[in-house]
């Protein structure tokens, strides 16, 4: 197991596509912690690297965002199963 640390950004909220798995601000923010292709897909991560539930908060986060409902900027972690 790997356990990343992710950073979503105000750029990432302002670049994300809503119910967008690939271009997510969570997906975008996965790919600049260095996570390999991923897919952000009910409440869990896909990658190369690995699958992951998502914390509470980050599937707060998604479901604010696609609804478009205002977001801010936090962190999270996940731990990427091989």
């Amino acid at each position: 197991m790997r356990r990343v640390r992710v950073e979503v950004t105000a750029e990432d909220i302002v670049k994300g596509e809503p119910k967008d798995h690939c271009f997510c601000p969570l997906a975008l923010a996965c790919k600049r912690a260095g996570i390999r292709s991923p897919v952000v897909e009910n409440y869990s991560l896909e990658s190369e690297d690995g699958n992951a539930a998502l914390a509470d908060e980050a599937c707060d986060f998604v479901h604010d965002f696609d609804l478009g409902r205002p977001v801010k900027p936090f962190s999270f972690e996940v731990e990427l199963s091989s």
